[in-house]
């Protein structure tokens, strides 16, 4: 893990880098009088892409630490459970409870210092097999998408000596930490009972006076932090809001149970209440989708920041799973009534099922890790699956991303010497190629950076682009987007296109104008370092959106004029009026601009030629597109054209991202062996704590084939239990990553794996049923008579 993670830090694009890129992008289209790239598409897209790989590595990391920390703990509380006579016994003669700590750790820390050594070298194996697999996968498909790329990004693997020393260091002492905690947790026992093999009466627990004092104050403290964290919150901050409501929680329903103590309420109703309210409390918290409902109650106050997605989505993976294990945990006992009434009509199954239900009860704290366990392996699963979906319907083929168009014409370095001023031209001049006549569309987008602003009324200027098209892609677009709001004397669609195909002075937008902020003109001489290339009269502080007050009714826009303004080399301004003739239904485009127009708009405000700096083209219904393509390049050799199909190309993305993150999600599923070897754990040695109280029960008539199916029920129900949870808390989480960077799903919906998910579980299941196999046969060898006398 902390390999990886040096590597993705060294991917990091740093500000003097992002600067330098932008300048480079800028130096290869000058030839196009494309404007250089600015701040704000940088740091916009590095929060969105930073943010969901760092959520879902943030998730995939602290649950597999939490995974193998619980096992720790599990592993420690079983051998205390096991040597609990003899551990009474030795606090009985003189031993204390520090001697206890340190010989459990001193134990711990043999398996630990040559399990870690063991771990790193496994760990940088699998590191070298993943960097490998992905460096492989990467430089391939970007070498598909364009043949320029290839060597240009590489992957490979670099460990350095100090990687491997931190992570052989963290490991040791994180798992000493973890050993030293669940030691002293499982020193806490009565001596008599202890001797006796009985369970510790919590209402025989004491406090002193200093305890009691504590018990009280500390409610009052986590209530103090909790109110800090809400009154910080108030500056808008979605995740020390959620924080700050939990910690609250908690120190509430901690007082709760400090004033339950005092009255005449058993203390098991005590526990379930304060329990019951605590766990239903964080899944309140948690999982509804706050970061899009609080923006819609509380406007101004709470915005969604990507930036805040790692913490929200890191700390409520384990909120969410602790919720739902504590009101399952508590209540269980109305479950296992349920299920008798269900299954009355076999009454020898009613016992054991009160045995199988009553045994994991009894141990809250173990079987609450157990399932703590299963849940965080399946729930990074099911995040990951939930992920893999989503980007696949992202990069599903839509004719809106497309415009119906199958060929993308990219140029080459090798065009800027040999260029082709015309190209629907050229492609005409090859009468001789039978598959170049099988084309039928050639469209072209030019894009401009310009300043705009709504005219009349001294509006300020803002920093936008604009899209130039010809008539094929009008012809086309025409046939796949529609429009929300048409301006007056427009009646459908197709004569909204119409105008921007005729008119030299008539636009379209897109919903994003509508939000999106823009820059504002600067004062003159104003500091712009950071700009990436912008004019020193533009502030890099955004404004308003333009038409953030346009009022949208009933389908009609009001009359709206916009001035668009450009700022030649040679110092010359180019202004132009047009008129905002319709509002497109969403904002997928091919053209991909808040402002679309004809070329004649654009040519009023520019002094290059407007020749196209997108070429795309349309295919006959039935010809083969990729002969079209190796046809439009072997006839433009010369200029070097690069053809893409389309389709492909979407196929070739998803396969990227898809493969990296299956590869996360196999290498975490490997995680369910982890949890499926501890419930194994617990099995066996559960067997060997109960060995009497098998006996007894085969004295009092149960039979083999009973304390089996005792031990069988007892696995399932703690492992479903926990598979559910997981694959819940999963979907959950999966669910809110995937809309909360990425609100278009709203359009496309969010599908769910059901079938992959249904498989996984079923599998974890039927693997956890198997571990559990051969503790149930060694509970049926146990002879009543042998376990009774022992000692």
């Amino acid at each position: 893990g902390i390999v990886i993670q040096q590597w993705l830090l060294e991917l990091t694009l740093p500000e003097d880098a992002a600067r330098e890129l932008a300048t480079a992008v800028s130096q290869l289209n000058q030839f196009e009088q494309i404007e250089p790239l600015n701040k704000a598409s940088i740091v916009a897209a590095a929060d969105i892409g930073g943010g969901i790989f760092a959520s879902i590595f943030s998730i995939f990391g602290i649950f597999s630490i939490l995974a193998g920390l619980l096992l720790i703990v599990l592993i420690i509380v079983m051998l205390a459970a096991e040597r609990r006579v003899e551990i009474g016994v030795s606090r009985a003669i003189g031993v204390q409870r520090h001697h206890v700590v340190q010989m459990f750790v001193t134990e711990g820390m043999v398996y630990n210092l040559a399990a870690a050594a063991l771990g790193v070298i496994l760990g940088i194996a699998i590191t070298f097999a993943m960097t490998r697999f992905i460096g492989q996968l990467f430089n391939d498909i970007t070498g598909q998408i364009n043949t320029q790329a290839a060597g240009i990004f590489s992957v490979r693997f670099n460990i350095s000596w100090q990687s491997v020393i931190i992570a052989y260091c963290s490991g040791v002492l994180l798992t000493w930490a973890t050993m030293t905690f669940a030691s002293w947790r499982v020193s806490r026992m009565n001596i008599v009972t202890a001797i006796r093999d009985l369970p510790d009466e919590a209402a025989a627990k004491r406090r002193s006076l200093f305890a009691n004092i504590v018990s009280w104050l500390y409610p009052a403290a986590v209530l103090g932090l909790g109110g800090y964290l809400l009154v910080q919150a108030a500056g808008g901050s979605l995740s020390i809001l959620m924080i700050g409501a939990t910690v609250t929680l908690y120190g509430t329903m901690a007082l709760l149970g400090r004033i339950l103590e005092l009255t005449p309420i058993r203390n098991e109703t005590g526990y379930r209440l304060v329990y019951t309210i605590l766990g239903a409390g964080l899944l309140a918290i948690w999982v509804p989708q706050w970061f899009n409902i609080l923006p819609q109650w509380l406007p101004g106050m709470f915005e969604w920041d990507p930036t805040q997605a790692p913490t929200v989505f890191t700390v409520g993976g384990p909120m969410i799973i602790t919720g739902a294990i504590l009101v399952i945990m508590f209540n269980a006992d109305l479950l296992a009534v349920m299920l008798a009434a269900l299954l009355g009509f076999l009454p020898s199954l009613r016992p054991v099922l009160k045995t199988a239900i009553a045994y994991p009860l009894s141990t809250r704290f173990r079987t609450g890790m157990t399932m703590l366990l299963f849940a965080m392996i399946m729930a990074t699963v099911v995040v990951m699956a939930v992920i893999i979906n989503t980007t696949q319907t992202l990069t599903r083929l839509d004719p809106r991303q497309t415009a119906g168009f199958d060929i993308e014409v990219s140029p080459t370095l090798l065009s800027f010497f040999s260029p082709v001023e015309d190209f629907a031209a050229g492609l005409a001049g090859h009468t001789e190629s039978s598959e170049l006549k099988q084309i039928e569309r050639v469209g072209l987008i030019t894009n401009q950076q310009l300043d705009i602003r709504v005219a009349g009324g001294g509006h300020a200027y803002g920093y936008t682009n604009m899209a130039a098209l010809n008539q094929d892609y009008l012809d086309q677009a025409a046939t796949i987007y529609s429009f929300q709001a048409r301006a007056p004397g427009f009646t459908d669609d197709a004569s909204v296109w119409a105008a921007v195909a005729a008119r030299d002075d008539a636009v379209v937008i897109s919903p994003g104008l509508l939000e999106a902020p823009l820059f504002e003109e600067g004062p003159e001489g104003d500091d712009t370092e950071g700009n990436f290339g912008l004019p020193a009269d533009r502030a890099i502080a955004p404004s308003t959106a333009v038409l953030s007050d346009l009022a949208v009714t009933d389908g009609q826009l009001p009359e709206l004029y916009l001035e668009l303004r450009t700022t030649a080399a040679d110092g010359v301004e180019r202004t132009h009026r047009v008129q905002v003739v319709g509002l497109l239904s969403n904002e997928t485009t091919l053209a991909e601009a808040p402002l679309q127009a004809s070329e004649a708009t654009l040519r009023h405000v520019r002094s290059a030629p407007v020749k196209g700096d997108r070429i795309f083209l349309k295919v006959a219904d039935g010809a083969g597109v990729k002969e079209v393509a190796a046809a439009v390049e072997q006839a433009f050799v010369a200029s070097g054209f690069n053809t893409t199909v389309l389709a492909e190309s979407f196929a070739q993305r998803q396969r990227l991202t898809s493969g990296i993150l299956q590869l996360l999600q196999g290498f975490m599923a490997l995680g369910l062996l982890v949890g499926i070897a501890a419930l194994g754990i617990i099995s066996i040695r559960s067997v060997l704590e109960r060995r009497q109280q098998i006996g007894m029960l085969r004295a009092l008539g149960y039979q083999r084939n009973m304390v089996s199916l005792s031990f069988m029920l007892e696995s399932s129900f703690v492992s479903i239990t926990g598979l559910l949870i997981g694959a819940l808390t999963g979907l959950v989480l999966g669910g809110n990553i995937a809309l909360a960077f990425f609100p278009q799903l709203d359009e496309f919906g969010l599908s769910t794996p059901w079938l992959q998910i249904g498989l996984i579980v079923l599998f974890a299941y039927l693997f956890s049923l198997a571990a559990a196999v051969f503790p149930a046969w060694q509970a049926t060898r146990i002879y009543p008579a042998e376990a009774l006398r022992y000692e």
